[in-house]
């Protein structure tokens, strides 16, 4: 089913769905952090291969089988940066959705 590999240091997980590869990364250095993301993987994985979970429309088979079979929409992707002004000038962007209307006023970036 799955099986867990490292480059740069970085962990790994890696497994097949529908004769594709997926490898994806774990975002940890330590072997047992990995290891705990198993009970998730490799059951979602079986539950895939049976028929008995189905990919949602839209989400990244890979994204689906880490999240252990619940995620229900596409994982929000950030953009790449590009220079510190570019950062800087979409973390504004996106805190302006969670001020209110008055505050949106007064921050004018």
């Amino acid at each position: 089913m799955a099986n867990l590999g490292r480059k740069d240091g970085i962990i790994h997980v890696r497994f097949r769905y529908h004769t594709r590869k997926y490898k994806t990364s774990l975002k940890v250095r330590d072997r047992t952090e990995a290891e705990a993301t198993n009970p998730a993987v490799e059951p979602t994985g079986h539950r895939l291969l049976t028929g008995q979970a189905l990919v949602p429309e839209g989400v990244d088979p890979g994204d689906f089988t880490l999240s252990g079979g619940t995620l229900t929409r596409p994982a929000v992707r950030l953009p790449a940066v590009r220079s510190l002004r570019h950062l800087v000038t979409v973390y504004l962007r996106v805190q302006r959705n969670y001020l209110s209307p008055s505050q949106q006023c007064q921050a004018t970036y």
